[in-house]
Order: C-alpha cells, then structure tokens, then sequence
C-alpha cells in the first residue's frame, strides 16, 4: 500500500519559521522552491499555508509528533515531527541525528459500525492526544509508509486513496511497540471562514485583506456586490476615499462554499485641513509654530515666505519636528515680515492650512531689581536680583569712584564679585537680557566691601610625624617652632595611628571658624594613595587621601596643607608610587574631588577653594643622606619661613625669611612654594620633587616682624 500515500515534502521549520512558530511562506519558497513547485499543483497555496502552520503550532515543541487533517480536498495530510527539531534547537547539527519511522493506517466503514461502535469511536477521537502509547501494531492495521532516515525535522504526505464517509485511524510507530495515534472522519466538510478583515494604510493607497479559513481550497473576493472577483485575494488597490463592501468566498473540493462580508471605510484616511498658529517668541527672534495632530499624517511640511511690499518670496522650508505639534524656527530676522503655511500628507490625501502672517517684533525684560547685596571678610561681594519674564541673561554693572564697570553676565539669579577692592564703598546695578535687547539699569544698590584684618585670623599648626623615622619626628619638630617664632600656636605630634590623627585635628581646631586659617604638617611615609602615621602591625597604621579629606572638611576655615612625602622600596616601584602621590592629592583635594581624572591632564583640576597645599614627595633617602637630622623639603620650608634647622644651638636658628621675596612681611603660599622649589633644584638632592598646588596662590601662611 506504498502506493496510497505520496510524499510531498521534508524540512526543518526552524529554518523557515519565525519565533512564533508561523511559517514564512516567501522564506519556505527560497529555501524549497523544487518542492514547493510540486505542492502548489497537487495543493492550493492556502490550504498548504494554512494547514501547514496549524501543524508547526500543534507540533513544534515536540520531540515525536503526528497531525492528520482533511484540509477540504479529497485528501488527506499527513504530517510527522521527528527528534531532529529539538536536537537543532540543543545545537547538535549532525547527521547520524536522521530518525527512522513508520506509519500505519486502519480503514473503518462508518457505515458498518453498530450505534454503540460509533459511539465508542467518537469518544476515542474526542481524547486523543500526543501521548506515546505502547503497543504492538494490530493485525487489522496497514503499513503504508516506512521512513528510515528522515531527512528533515518534519515531514508532510498526501493520502489520496480513500473512501468518502469512512473513518482513517492513522498510527505513527517510533519503535515496534511505542506509537503516536490520531483518527478523522473523512466527509464532505463546510469550509469555514474564521476571520476576514481588510486594512487601510495611510501610507499606500490600498485595502489590505487578512483572513483565515478551514477546509477551504479556494477563496475569491467580492467587491460591492460585483459578480466579478477581485484578481487579488491579498490587497484592492482601486479605491479612493470611499466606504466599501468586501464578500469573502471560500469553496473547496467538494463543491461546499461559505461567505463573510466586511465593511471598510477608506474616508477615514482623508485629511482634514489643518489649524496653524504662528507668533513671536518672546525671548528669542523666532517664531513658534503650532498646529492640531491629526492621525495618518505621513508627512508635514511648513513653508515660510518672506513679505515684502504686496509681493510674497519663498524663503525655504522650516525644519521641524513633525508630528508633535509645534516647532521653531530660528532663520528669521529682526523686524521682517514672514508668512507661513503647513502641509499635511498621506497617500490618500494632500491638504494646506490657511497663510498665517507674523512679524519679527519684540521687546527686551523688563527692569530687575537687586533684592539683596552681602559680603565676607575677603571683600567678596553676592549680589542677588529678580527675575522678569523672558529674561535670558543679565548684566552686572560696579561703580567705585563714579567709575562704572561690567563685571558679569550670569544666567542664574545672583552672582559673586571676587575682584571688589577691600574696604571700598561699592554699588551695583542690574539689567535683564534676551535677544530682543537689555532692560534698563536697576536702582543701584550700595554696599562696604569689608576685609577681616589679618590679626583677626586665628591661625595654629599642626606637625605629625610617621613613627619610626627619627628624621621626620625631627623635621616637625622644627617646623613647630619655627611658626611659633612667627608668633602661630604650634605642636608637633608623633601619630599613634589614624583614630589619634582624627581626635587630634578635631580637638586642636574646635575655636576655628570659617574665617580663619589652620596648618597641618605631615612628613610621613606614603603609599601611592595613602599616609602611613604609625608601625605597620597597627592596624590603624595608615589612612587614605580620601578619607583624610573627610577629617579635614570637617574643620572650619582654610586649609594650609603641607604635605612631606617619603617612599621605600626599590627605586622603580617608590618613583612609581611617588608620581600617583602626587596625582591623587591633586585629584582628591580638587573641587571636584575623585570625580576628576587627574591621569588625563593635572593641569584641569579645578582647584578647591577651601585648601592651599604644597606638597614634597622624595624616594627614601636614608641611604643618601645619613648624616642629616631632617628631611630636605621641612629643611627649605623652614628656612624660608625664617628658621635654619642646620644650626647647632637653638638660639641661634631664626634667620632671614628667604622666602619673602617682595619684602612685605607677608610669605604667600605662591612665595614659600617658589622658593622651596629653587633650592631644591640648586640641591645634590636631583631626586626630590615639589609641586604647587595652584589654589589661592596668594594666601598668606606667616606674617611676622623684624628682619
């Protein structure tokens, strides 16, 4: 009985199927288009279609799989899943994965069966399923196909010899006892139309229809009644903006036939004409454009014209951001004349807004008023304003002596004047700015520009030592009474770890306020991104940049740091260590703390206003310099200060303040630093390294009478 029942096709849907498990009918054609040139003649393209996704959802999450359907033709499709799908989707692609089958079938007489037979099949048929079963092959059961190497993840036959109003049992044997069964009923069938829909695009000029049907081998549409079909079952592309009737026919091999009929209506692509509003922006020269969105528009377009006279020139298009409902546009220019006018499109329609006439007028804010003036002990001036509407920008204006001068144009509503002389009546005045021009000046407003006083800045230092190098230990010693020899409260301080350094500088600086200026002194061993106070077995022995920055936001005033860096190890990994020092202070006491990338360009760091610091960093130079009490940064630091840490006795160690260059009495942070650095560089010592930290270069660290 191999004759009965007649391959059409093998393949693998996940080839040709997409992630739903839908076949795609162009993507099956390439891919078999020797074998789909066969089905299309012994079967209708959408039969084949239909039946054939209805049979990759029901078995395409199996291993085994059978599905029999009588699809409306006199036939029978029979279609077989087999375990290569799944070991594809496992990725195991080889060949010896071709599986083996065979396929039974049992002929029944519907019309030989007892009522209680019938009954019995019906029920079978009802609770049929899936499932492997097991079981030998029944003596009245055929062999009408047997497969031993399936070249494809699912096969698809054709049964053709059969008997109409007969039942077919149909057997899918994996093995000689396990086996798959599925039972129809062949009889003349209704076809049946499950959905049938016709869709408008503004973006063609066309019906697109979409239906799905059962038992059908055929289907033709009807258009308004017309006894004629449409020559495309897919898509009408002779309609305009119109209401239609569509008749889908469904027929199949049996001659039965079903209808649907849908209504679509193509009027609702046509346009409507649009509403567009065109005025003045009131900060900027351009117009702001606004129209109503109307669904199915492809395409807007607004024209601009310029008026001159009674003539109208067109003057370009405006580029907007369609479909949102307004746009600016900024090609315009003071005081001319423009017209605009706005296109909507799609394939079904074209229509234009009336001419919307504007003119390129305006006027600047209006007048601000200063709402409040302040000053600090350095003589910086906060000046704070209103803000009128459609104000963009300001102008500060300063007046010292009748002279006026701008010192701003801020866009926020209050600005800072660091320039202000020290103790200087100072007034100021405020306009408002847009594109259209600036407000007149404020009320002026007047203020004393106030300095604190040097001698009322508290100033105290602070010197910590590492534990265990002498040198250090000596180093803050000395610099301890050399600023007590400039008359500042001083203590040097050998660490006993990170908890001691923390109580210390918050204890010694809890009288400080914002105004005043504390000094910590640190001659240390470093790693490259810490400070190592204390014995290594300790473990409080060493605190981060990072968390020393903590410590030290907590005390008021500005910071004078000056920071005396020492590493060990082999010369190559200290002068690594050394180099990452000196980038992460100036990365972390930088105003924007670790959010900056130092590695990139030391240079950019914006430096913070809350610290001045000089910092030394040198290889361990023990070895170098074995006979010396100190260390070489401390020793220039102090000597500049006016202390010589090289002289024997005590009273005899003030000098000369080297570092006073300008003879004020005043050491700046710019000076000692200068100085540092010259001498250093005029040194044996070509391995000691000293950077300046460019903040607030003119504070003053010392002040001091005498020579």
């Amino acid at each position: 009985m191999a004759e009965q029942l007649t391959p059409i096709i093998s393949f693998n849907p996940t080839i040709v199927a997409d992630p739903a498990g839908k076949i795609a009918l162009k993507k099956f054609e390439e891919q078999y288009s020797r074998e789909f040139k066969t089905i299309k003649k012994r079967v209708p393209e959408i039969v084949f279609e239909h039946e054939l996704n209805r049979s990759v959802r029901e078995l395409l999450l199996r291993v085994w799989g059978l599905h029999v359907v009588c699809p409306g033709t006199k036939s029978i499709i029979v279609t077989v899943q087999t375990p290569i799908i799944a070991a594809l989707r496992a990725g195991n692609s080889k060949a010896s994965l071709r599986s083996a089958y065979k396929i039974y079938r049992k002929d029944v007489n519907w019309q030989q069966l007892t009522a209680v037979q019938k009954i019995k099949l019906y029920e079978e048929k009802a609770a049929q399923n899936q499932s492997i079963k097991t079981g030998a092959v029944p003596s009245d059961f055929s062999l009408i196909r047997s497969v031993t190497r399936s070249p494809g993840g699912m096969d698809m036959f054709e049964d053709t010899n059969l008997i109409h109003e007969h039942i077919y049992i149909y057997r899918l044997y994996i093995n000689n006892t396990q086996y798959i069964e599925q039972i129809i009923h062949y009889l003349t069938v209704r076809p049946s139309i499950t959905s049938f829909t016709g869709v408008v695009t503004p973006s063609e000029r066309k019906v697109v229809f979409d239906f799905d049907v059962e038992n059908t081998t055929s289907v033709a549409i009807y258009k308004n009644g017309s006894s004629t079909p449409l020559r495309s079952a897919v898509e009408d592309c002779d309609v305009s903006t119109e209401t239609y009737t569509y008749t889908l026919e469904a027929t199949n091999d049996w001659g039965r036939k079903s209808s649907k009929t849908i209504t679509v209506r193509c009027n609702d692509m046509a346009l409507s004409k649009p509403a567009l509003s065109a005025v003045v922006d009131s900060a900027y020269i351009r117009s702001r454009l606004s129209w109503g969105v109307q669904a199915n528009v492809l395409d807007y377009e607004i024209n601009r014209f310029r008026v001159a006279g009674s003539r109208r020139y067109n003057d370009g298009e405006v580029d907007a951001t369609y479909g949102n409902g307004s746009c600016y546009d900024s090609n315009v220019e003071r005081e001319n004349k423009y017209v605009y006018q706005l296109k909507v499109k799609n394939a079904w329609s074209n229509m234009a807004s009336d001419a919307v006439p504007v003119t390129m007028e305006g006027n600047p804010p209006a007048v601000p008023s200063i709402t409040s003036l302040s000053t600090d002990r350095n003589a910086k001036v906060t000046v704070r304003y209103s803000r009128p509407n459609n104000t963009l920008s300001y102008k500060i204006y300063r007046t010292i002596n009748e002279q006026e001068t701008l010192v701003g144009t801020p866009s926020t509503i209050s600005f800072v004047d660091s320039s202000v002389p020290r103790n200087r009546d100072v007034s100021y005045a405020v306009s408002a700015c847009n594109e259209w021009g600036d407000s007149d000046k404020s009320e002026p407003k007047q203020i004393f520009s106030y300095v604190c006083a040097d001698n009322e800045i508290k100033r105290r230092a602070l010197c910590f030592a590492s534990s265990g190098d002498e040198r250090s230990l000596y180093s803050c010693d000395e610099m301890a009474k050399a600023f007590e020899h400039n008359g500042i409260v001083a203590e040097s301080r050998l660490s006993k770890g990170s908890d001691f350094v923390q109580k210390f500088i918050l204890l010694f600086f809890s009288e400080f306020d914002a105004d005043d200026c504390p000094i910590i002194m640190f001659s240390v061993f470093c790693n490259s991104d810490s400070i190592e106070f204390a014995t290594r077995s300790d473990r409080n022995a060493s605190i981060s940049l990072v968390d020393l920055k903590k410590i030290l936001d907590t005390v008021p005033g500005h910071k004078i740091l000056l920071i005396d860096a020492h590493f060990r190890g082999s010369s190559e990994l200290a002068e690594l260590q050394r180099l990452d020092f000196s980038r992460n202070v100036r990365r972390i006491f930088s105003a924007r703390g670790g959010r900056t990338n130092a590695e990139a360009a030391l240079q950019r760091v914006t430096p913070s206003p809350d610290y001045s610091i000089i910092c030394g960093t040198s290889v361990d130079s023990e070895n170098r310099l074995p006979a010396a009490e100190y260390h070489y940064v401390p020793y220039w630091w102090g000597k500049g200060i006016g202390w010589n840490m090289s002289v024997v006795r005590e009273d005899g160690r003030p000098c000369r303040h080297y570092a006073d260059t300008n003879g004020n009495k005043e050491i700046t942070m710019a000076e000692l630093t200068e100085y540092s650095r010259a001498q250093l560089a005029n040194s044996s010592a070509n391995f000691i390294s000293v950077f300046r930290w460019t903040s607030n270069e003119g504070r003053v660290i010392v002040t001091y009478t005498g020579r």
